[in-house]
């Protein structure tokens, strides 16, 4: 019945071009299936219904957050009301965060904690297969001594020309944290 041209711009139409026209019509099939389990969700329980769509918008993968509420009319018709929130940016900023919450600031491989969670789920997978798996630990003989003698910089750069070098060499399959 309304739509603003903000949220026409999401489907890169004009405003006109979107009233009248059904979700099928407007979004690729996974993104208006979820938006109709979300209106019938607002029909059936009168409450309101929260979804989280990726849109791909020339070439470029948006993020929505989309409020739909119910609003009943003075004939009793019930209507709903839809409100979408770009949030691309946060989503990309929530993305670097958890990435850099999983890898280690000098060296760019993943962390003690990401490690275990790496393992676990490794451990899990060759549970039910009988893969065998291995774990190797290097320990860098002497480190201490390139970060009294040289300072923690050197010895920074160290760790990281390391993991860089074990990296090229590792394989798809290979986890080095």
């Amino acid at each position: 019945i309304y739509v603003n041209q903000k949220s026409a711009d999401m489907f890169g139409l004009d405003k006109r071009d979107v009233i009248g026209r059904r979700q099928n019509d407007l979004l690729p099939p996974d993104v208006a299936a979820d938006f109709m389990r979300a209106d019938a969700e607002v029909f059936r329980d009168g409450k309101k219904a929260k979804t989280r769509q990726k849109i791909l918008q020339d070439g470029v993968e948006r993020t929505y957050w989309t409020i739909k509420a119910p609003f009943d009319t003075v004939d009793g018709r019930r209507h709903l009301v839809g409100f979408s929130t770009d949030v691309s940016e946060l989503e990309a900023l929530r993305k670097e965060l958890a990435d850099l919450a999983m890898r280690d600031s000098v060296t760019g491989v993943l962390n003690h904690r990401a490690f275990r969670e790496e393992a676990q789920r490794i451990c899990d997978a060759t549970q039910d297969t009988g893969t065998t798996i291995s774990l190797l630990v290097i320990d860098v003989d002497h480190f201490k001594r390139v970060n009294d003698v040289h300072g923690h910089l050197a010895g920074d750069n160290v760790l990281h020309a390391m993991a860089q070098h074990m990296q090229r060499h590792a394989r798809a399959t290979d986890v080095f944290a």
